[in-house]
């Protein structure tokens, strides 16, 4: 058993996404960064260096530098380790040696990406203790219980997760290949096919004019020049590309409260948004056809239908003695929800393939920051109790039973 009192503990959270770390007890993450690792490999006689840019050195243009993702379907183990460091060491400025880690992990049972975090903490960061814990039982606890239905729509990924007593109901889970990143693909795609989306690196912003007794007289000379790097990797051009494409998703789309159409959805008002390079482009209906396919799929991901259709679908697995208080609790969470008009929209639909006695209640926090990092809040929640702090896998017992503890210690 490992006293944790004595220190505050840490919580990590590695999303598709986003990586946040932070201290237990606090009510959002001190430390918020990209899950990408910039690298640059030389190969010297012996063998092969490779330089790692995580956090936000990832966003300064280096010659050769691929960015490459922390998770795609799995964890890339060498990025984590990088990631990790640099979050606590570089951006909190602690030794991992001195604090005990919650480290959440996807809500889909793998011993071995938990055997891996398990070594990783204790044998690369040596951690006086840690606990493993579900994403998706973080996030329950984040909106205050226990036994809920939590809805979680992030970067790569969408996760529809039973969660009951504070266990993860494996035979309810469905996962979809679907989530932020295909909205901003599609979304790239259309800004694409009209306008060069160039990100600042490639350019210089130069403005002119004319100031006389401290104010500005005459034209406004506005001119942009252009800068070419031809050892850019692909890979960090594309990155810096969707990142601007993110903005311009996240300030305009929407979803509509009825399926969309073509036809009923033509004369929707545009709104313009300005790229950094000073382009003015004007976005319409496909403000709202973008972030439809959350609700209808698309041909790239088989066998989703929809939000609606996935819950629906995961508390159907489910035992018909606790269906009706999951229908009660459905926990919405993730980058996703944030999308004005997605609550709305679901909750229509769950209550038409529901039956009339079944209450459909959806728990979507107003706060940006509650939805976003809503795992790292219920991690942080998790290690301030009392009654956890006798749950901790500690270094001595680690070191006793190895990795393979945690199956035992962290359910």
């Amino acid at each position: 058993m490992y006293g944790g009192d004595e220190v505050s503990a840490l919580v990590l959270d590695i999303g598709s996404h986003l990586t946040k770390a932070g201290y237990a007890g606090e009510d959002a993450p001190r430390v918020v960064v990209p899950s990408y690792v910039g690298t640059i490999s030389s190969d010297s006689e012996m063998d092969v260096e490779t330089q790692y840019f995580p956090g936000d050195k990832l966003y300064l243009r280096r010659d050769s530098m691929k960015v490459r993702p922390v998770v795609q379907n799995k964890f890339d183990w060498e990025l984590v380790e990088q990631l990790t460091k640099d979050c606590i060491q570089n951006e909190l400025k602690l030794e991992t040696k001195d604090h005990p880690f919650i480290v959440s992990e996807p809500s889909i049972h793998d011993r071995e990406t938990r055997t891996k975090f398990t070594e990783m903490m204790f044998e690369s960061f040596g951690v006086p203790a840690c606990y493993i814990v579900k994403s998706g039982v973080l996030s329950s606890f984040a909106s205050g219980r226990s036994t809920s239905l939590v809805l979680d729509s992030g970067g790569n990924f969408t996760y529809s997760v039973p969660v009951h007593d504070g266990y993860v109901l494996q035979k309810g889970i469905l996962c979809f290949n679907i989530g932020g990143e295909t909205i901003t693909t599609k979304l790239q795609e259309n800004l694409q096919s009209r306008v060069a989306v160039r990100p600042n690196y490639t350019f210089t912003k130069q403005i002119k004019c004319m100031v006389e007794a401290g104010e500005t007289t005459g034209a406004i000379d506005f001119t942009i020049e252009e800068h070419d790097y031809p050892n850019t990797d692909p890979s960090f051009h594309d990155f810096m590309v969707r990142e601007i494409v993110r903005e311009v998703k996240e300030s305009s789309c929407k979803v509509s409260d009825t399926p969309y159409s073509e036809t009923g959805f033509s004369n929707v008002p545009a709104t313009a948004y300005e790229l950094p390079d000073g382009v003015n482009i004007e976005l319409g209906n496909e403000r709202f056809s973008i972030p439809e396919v959350l609700f209808t799929g698309d041909e790239k991901t088989v066998g989703f239908s929809g939000l609606h259709q996935m819950v629906y679908d995961s508390i159907t697995r489910c035992d018909m003695d606790i269906r009706r208080e999951l229908y009660g609790n459905i926990v919405v969470t993730g980058g996703n929800s944030l999308f004005a008009g997605v609550t709305e929209r679901l909750q229509k639909k769950m209550n038409e393939l529901t039956t009339q006695n079944m209450k459909v209640k959806l728990i979507a926090p107003l706060s940006s920051i509650e939805r976003r990092f809503s795992s790292w809040i219920g991690g942080s929640i998790l290690a301030s109790l009392g009654s956890f702090q006798q749950m901790w896998m500690s270094k001595q017992e680690y070191d006793e039973h190895g990795s393979f503890l945690v199956e035992r210690k962290c359910p």
